[in-house]
């Protein structure tokens, strides 16, 4: 079944941010190869929070921790 979607079909999430299959879950990317297949509850508010460009909080922290650990090396070298 297809739906049709306002617009048309987007390689992005709403914030401009590339939905391309190195930055979605292993499992979406396993899904597509069996055609048939349907998504779960969990696996639906996921998708549905990547296309609204919503980031889950394990991933606001390690970019948080990124953050701090770039802040850190420059600081060492005096960057």
């Amino acid at each position: 079944m297809f739906r049709r979607v306002v617009g048309g079909w987007q390689w992005k999430d709403i914030k401009g941010e590339p939905l391309s299959k190195d930055r979605l879950s292993g499992v979406i990317n396993k899904l597509a190869a069996y055609r048939g297949t349907t998504c779960d509850v969990d696996l639906e508010q996921y998708v549905i929070r990547r296309i609204n460009g919503e980031k889950t909080a394990e991933v606001e922290r390690a970019n948080e921790a990124l953050r701090e650990m770039i802040e850190a090396v420059v600081g060492m070298f005096g960057c």
